[in-house]
């Protein structure tokens, strides 16, 4: 039998290796050069034009897992409203972002919220201030504004409203799961291992938080807390709307694979493929674009009527739209390679504060690429009001 003389493939071999893990690092650099650029755009404001609003303060609530900015040491990339306040602060707003508990339930961060909310409103001299939350935040925001009443029992804890109502001017939730998310249910019924792992994960989360910003955190009820069984049988029963505030929603829907990002991609499909009645269909990747306009949706947006196991729908709340991005997309931070160019955050942030501005009288409706439309576009003079201007950019939380 003739043995093969494998020295003599040796050098081909490596060779070989040698030039694919080459093209591997070409390809690898010339992404990274890609998502620099995309990092960049998303995060680079456009030239706006300073106006002069009558707006109340706007503050900027993030959501689960939340956080200030993200960079090395002095080195900033990106914040979570991802250069909103920045834009938004040179158009001529007051604006805040401050950061509470990123792992906690929606009565702790409305708590924080409310202390927040005190500081910034002194500071700004404003009675009122505008919400704008993005996921979870939007959840914060309800209990922060829900009639006071006594504390109600649920299997995840005590629940009740602040009553901070007469000092919010309006209420504007995106991607927020009003009905909560069937992604959280799904892992709530996986198999014991799998849930072990999980609840190891989520406390090992909880912990680190724990140390790193000093105070206790509760990942794992904040998560359940999402569930759609949560939310529609306790939540949405105990939690109510407070008539003085205006309540809108956006939802996202991108529509197409490519306009996701791979983190959420398989979650975006396997909420695709569950029936509506199931907590599934159309989602931004965590939150279902039902559950996001809190069953609000526009007639055109599906052909069959709307339908839900529970009752949910709150025709308090206005449906602003549906737009082309994920959850994370939403609010600008730059996790898609290459970057979603179907939607502008900026846009439509810049289009919710003057949707929020008594002084801009405009017909607007969002569209689909996060632009509004306009129509009657007039400005009426400004009141004089004695309000504080902000001393210095970005206060509370600045981001960039």
């Amino acid at each position: 039998m003739e043995r093969k003389n494998w020295s003599s493939a040796i050098p081909s071999v490596r060779h070989s290796f040698f030039r694919k893990q080459s093209r591997i690092a070409n390809f690898a650099l010339m992404g990274a050069e890609a998502s620099l650029q995309t990092l960049v755009r998303k995060t680079k404001p456009p030239t706006v034009k300073v106006v002069d609003t009558q707006c109340e303060p706007i503050v900027l609530m993030h959501g689960f897992a939340g956080f200030k900015n993200i960079g090395w040491g002095d080195i900033q990339l990106f914040d979570y409203f991802n250069g909103i306040q920045r834009i938004l602060t040179r158009t001529g707003y007051q604006v805040f972002a401050p950061e509470v508990s990123p792992f906690n339930t929606p009565l702790d961060r409305a708590r924080d919220w409310l202390h927040q909310i005190e500081k910034i409103r002194e500071e700004a001299g404003a009675e009122k201030v505008h919400l704008i939350a993005h996921s979870q935040g939007g959840l914060d925001a309800r209990v922060l504004i829900a009639p006071c009443n006594s504390a109600k029992d649920t299997p995840l804890g005590p629940l009740m409203g602040l009553g901070y109502a007469p000092q919010i001017a309006s209420l504007t939730t995106v991607g927020t799961p009003h009905l909560g998310t069937e992604l959280v249910d799904r892992l709530d019924e996986a198999r014991t291992e799998k849930r072990v792992i999980l609840k190891g994960l989520v406390d090992f989360l909880s912990i680190a938080t724990w140390i790193y910003k000093g105070e206790p955190q509760d990942a794992y009820t904040a998560l359940n807390m999402l569930s759609r069984e949560y939310m529609t049988k306790h939540f949405n029963r105990i939690i109510g709307d407070a008539p003085s505030v205006p309540c809108y929603a956006i939802a996202g829907d991108p529509q197409r694979g490519k306009r996701v990002n791979p983190l959420m991609f398989d979650s975006y499909e396997t909420l695709r493929a569950v029936t509506r009645q199931q907590g599934g269909g159309p989602n931004d990747g965590l939150v279902t674009v039902e559950s996001a306009l809190f069953g609000n949706l526009p007639e055109a947006y599906y052909k069959q009527p709307f339908s839900s196991p529970v009752d949910e729908a709150r025709p308090h709340w206005q449906v602003l739209g549906v737009v082309n991005a994920d959850h994370v997309g939403q609010v600008g931070i730059p996790l898609q390679f290459p970057s979603n160019e179907d939607f502008d955050h900026f846009a439509m942030f810049s289009g919710m504060a003057q949707l929020l501005d008594p002084g801009y009288q405009a017909e607007m409706k969002l569209e689909p690429d996060g632009r509004w439309s306009r129509q009657r576009k007039t400005r009426i003079p400004k009141a004089k009001k004695n309000i504080k201007p902000m001393e210095e950019e970005g206060r509370h939380g600045e981001g960039i």
